[in-house]
């Protein structure tokens, strides 16, 4: 049995070390009903031990014990209610618990006004935001609620300045004032145990790059993540080439048949298996082959269509896991137990979307747990491994925190899943 107390030292790196609350500020914690009582409470405990003024908000949600296609649909991608706004605005750090706000609503919201506003937050109102991955009692009890901050962060810049030398990018020369990083001979395999074999060339970094870089070119962005950073590889948006096939049994939001997607020119283009789902994103395809994106999205498409290869990216934790059983709500399975998962360091996830507001626009997401992933001639990612955290430097900055072996050693190990 988990209690309270077990969760105040994760709660406390979060609110003093990627939160950093200072004596006197006052602190919004956004929660919902899908969120535990004492997870609210540890963190409520953390942020007055760091001397902040506390407030609670909880707001109703309708994807309690949801599966995965509810959570989809009524999950991602929603209004945000205003009470939540303006709430934010009055504080000066808000901790975000709650599946609003969070970056897929954000992006896929129709109210543009809304959205500008929110991506000036911390510039216009002063509001530090911290959304969380971290968010139910197994992990916040665990070495992932607990991993050090400043050395989960080295991690991830480390990985950036990884990837943009294998692409011949000069790291300690980056242009901080270019708005997109491109890269157009770069060349990207992925294969994996199920069946996965893609190819593409050409790819780039969009949406807050910046702040991955650290040092005197970090830019301040609306937001900052506890439990989850990521290093993307968006295929280029300019020249779609990726082909191949993508072999997936999970998705963000929980599990799935084993659902097989042909890729072609940038483009899914056929699905196999993946039960109601894979019927449900085809009807969806082809519904939707005329819609063009526009607004804030992941990625720009100049041509129609729903079914963009927009997004791979992988995860640098090495302690994340799936809780990957029923949370709190009997029936199926909440987002919370599973969507942790895709945060472990060496899965990988890519979404396909397009479209623009909640009626059109769709962004799903498909996770790969053995990976082998190479830029260029570069191993990334070798079956499920990411080959960083055998790095001789990395190993040297977690020595400050630990023992390097236990520190950098995944502590969930995904089954290998079968070809068949």
């Amino acid at each position: 049995m988990i209690q309270l107390s077990d969760l105040i030292e994760g709660a406390r790196n979060c609110v003093d070390n990627a939160a950093k609350v200072k004596p006197g500020e006052e602190v919004l914690i956004l929660s919902d009903t899908t969120v535990d009582p004492d997870v609210v409470n540890a963190y409520r405990i953390a942020a007055e031990l760091a001397g902040g003024n506390v407030s609670v908000l909880t707001l109703k949600s309708r994807i309690a014990g949801a599966g995965p296609n509810k959570v989809l649909d009524e999950g991602y991608f929603v209004p945000w209610p205003k009470m939540a706004w303006h709430a934010m605005i009055a504080s000066d750090v808000c901790l975000n618990l709650s599946y609003f706000i969070e970056i897929h609503s954000l992006f896929g919201a129709a109210q543009t006004q809304w959205v500008e506003q929110f991506m000036d937050l911390k510039k216009k109102y002063g509001t530090r935001l911290i959304r969380f991955q971290v968010s139910v009692k197994e992990t916040l009890a665990s070495a992932y609620g607990k991993f050090p901050q400043p050395l989960l962060e080295f991690i991830c810049v480390s990985a950036f300045r990884q990837v943009m030398e294998a692409i011949g990018i000069d790291f300690d020369k980056l242009d901080a004032s270019a708005a997109t990083l491109e890269a157009e001979e770069a060349e990207v395999k992925l294969i994996d145990p199920e069946g996965t074999d893609l190819f593409f060339k050409g790819l780039q970094f969009t949406g807050g790059w910046k702040w991955k870089i650290g040092g005197e070119k970090q830019e301040e962005t609306p937001w900052k993540d506890f439990g989850s950073y990521n290093v993307g590889l968006q295929p280029s948006d300019t020249n779609p080439n990726a082909t191949g096939v993508i072999v997936t049994s999970a998705l963000h939001t929980g599990p799935i048949p084993k659902m097989k997607i042909t890729v072609k020119d940038g483009k899914g283009v056929n699905i196999e298996g993946g039960g109601e789902v894979g019927l449900r994103w085809l009807r969806d395809w082809e519904k939707n082959s005329h819609v063009m994106s526009a607004g804030r999205v992941f990625a720009i498409h100049k041509r129609p269509g729903i079914n963009w290869l927009e997004e791979v990216m992988y995860a640098t934790h090495p302690k994340a896991f799936r809780v990957g059983k029923h949370y709190m709500y009997s029936g199926t399975e909440a987002d919370h137990s599973w969507f942790t998962g895709s945060r472990r360091s060496g899965t990988l996830h890519m979404a396909f979307g397009g479209g623009v507001g909640p009626k059109e626009y769709k962004h799903r997401d498909v996770e790969i747990f053995w990976p082998t992933l190479t830029v260029n001639k570069t191993t990334i990612i070798e079956k499920g491994r990411l080959k960083l955290l055998d790095d001789p430097k990395i190993r040297k900055e977690a020595e400050k925190y630990g023992d390097p072996d236990e520190l950098l050693t995944e502590d969930w190990i995904p089954e290998i899943p079968s070809k068949g």
